[in-house]
């Protein structure tokens, strides 16, 4: 966020981009397109930078917690700060992972096998909710 709003600033500022020593961005005419977590990043942008004037939110995801949970990208980096580095530990519980066995919407209701899987759900969610007051989504 802090990167989007200094552009904003350098092109208000006055960006020179072919080097012919005048301004090539208009800062009357600055929009946003995000895609997916851009996206997400765009909602804040809009909230708080009035000099953006239009933007465009493409397939933003959803609150911050579930994009943690659900995405192969983001959840390897951030499981660990939360699971790991916590006192006391969470050790992986299934291999180098954490697999918190969570039931899907539309699933029956099942009983986990997975050993300290509702300890991390119950992580996940605590800090859902103390996250929720600022989640762009919420």
């Amino acid at each position: 966020m802090v990167d989007l709003l200094q552009l904003v600033r350098a092109i208000q500022a006055g960006i020179d981009l072919d080097g012919d020593g005048s301004p090539d961005l208009d800062p009357n005419r600055i929009h946003y397109h995000g895609f997916s977590y851009g996206g997400n990043l765009g909602t804040l942008l809009m909230a708080v930078e009035p000099s953006v004037s239009t933007g465009v939110l493409t397939v933003a995801g959803g609150a911050q917690m579930d994009m943690t949970r659900w995405s192969s990208v983001v959840r390897p980096a951030l499981a660990w700060p939360i699971f790991a580095d916590r006192t006391p530990a969470l050790p992986p519980n299934s291999g180098d992972l954490f697999e918190e066995d969570y039931v899907l919407r539309d699933q029956p209701v099942k009983v986990t096998s997975v050993a300290g899987a509702i300890e991390l759900q119950n992580i996940y969610e605590t800090v859902a909710w103390i996250y929720a007051p600022g989640d762009r989504l919420s």
